[in-house]
């Protein structure tokens, strides 16, 4: 892994962290303040205490503020609360009682709600949706992710004693990580078709809005909503199947021990899972401005100058 996915990673890490969550409006606004103090110049970077200061303030913004909006991000729907609301979630959909179609449906919808919202909150600004639109891409997001995860959960029913057991494990998964792409398609719909606002890489200055670089930015979205079960959903059940091992397990023989240490190995994995999975890709993307539509690549800056080689922008998380 390159040293720019590190320092993603290490933001995202801070970004998510469920503390955030617990943060007063007064320490926000202080954040603000230092920040935009510190961007004027009235306050120097030159001393280690206002360094720090400064850095738990970006990240402190980082993990409550809209880059594109400069708005708070809604609480339940800010990735700092994803540790909190997908421990619930998870044990619910991963309990040995749960794996029927009509109670892993109910865990589906309340995934894919929980995502909806988080998909609409964090994606990018240009993507704009009346109540109306939302509504009915909400409606099409859950039904066909838990109709996926059905129709999924009923094959496993109607093979019985002769579905492998890694099939069972790998099931939970995929309906998640089908649904997943469907959910992220249907909410980010407006980005494919509208496009979203990018930028001419030298100058900085608005080019306008690309549906070439809303694929591409749809597109990322969408893969690292397919990454992040994989340490959620298919660790957990393997590394608790080595661990109750009826032969050699080293909790065969501690019944009681069973669920603490699922839960330990649940938190361990969404504290991770997030951060790592959302860095592959860099939030502020970039495209080569040869793929962009005809009429943009005309585009001229105030200056008069060409468009670069390069435009940038907001996939949005």
């Amino acid at each position: 892994m390159s040293a720019a996915y590190w320092d993603r990673f290490t933001r995202f890490y801070h970004m998510t962290d469920p503390a955030t969550l617990l943060a007063s409006s007064k320490e926000i606004t202080d954040a603000q303040q230092l920040i935009d103090n510190v961007a004027k110049g009235r306050v120097a970077l030159d001393s280690a205490f206002v360094r720090s200061e400064h850095q738990r303030a970006v990240r402190l913004m980082d993990a409550i503020v809209h880059p594109e909006t400069k708005q708070p991000i809604f609480m339940p729907c800010r990735f700092s609360a994803f540790l909190p609301a997908n421990m619930l979630i998870l044990l619910g959909m991963l309990h040995p009682t749960m794996q029927s179609p009509a109670k892993s449906t109910f865990w589906q919808l309340t995934n894919q709600t929980y995502n909806v919202g988080v998909n609409y909150c964090n994606g990018s600004a240009s993507g704009e949706m009346t109540p109306t639109k939302l509504f009915g891409a909400y409606a099409i997001a859950v039904v066909s992710s838990c109709g996926t995860a059905y129709g999924l959960n009923k094959w496993r029913e109607s093979l019985g004693p002769k579905c492998p057991r890694a099939l069972s494990i790998a099931i939970p998964f995929i309906a998640v990580a089908l649904a997943n792409i469907a959910n992220v398609g249907v909410i980010r719909s407006p980005d494919l078709i509208n496009g979203v606002v990018v930028r001419d890489k030298e100058s900085g200055e608005v080019v306008g809005k690309s549906a070439a670089a809303g694929r591409q930015a749809v597109g990322q979205v969408a893969i690292s909503r397919v990454l992040i079960p994989i340490p959620l959903m298919l660790f957990p059940p393997i590394i608790m199947n080595c661990l109750t091992d009826p032969s050699k397990g080293m909790l065969r023989a501690k019944p009681k021990l069973h669920l603490p240490v699922q839960i330990g190995v649940l938190l361990v994995m969404l504290r991770l899972a997030l951060p790592l999975c959302i860095a592959v890709f860099p939030e502020d993307s970039e495209m080569a401005s040869s793929r962009l539509e005809p009429s943009l690549r005309e585009w001229r800056s105030s200056t008069g100058s060409a468009l670069s080689s390069t435009v940038t922008f907001n996939k949005g998380l």
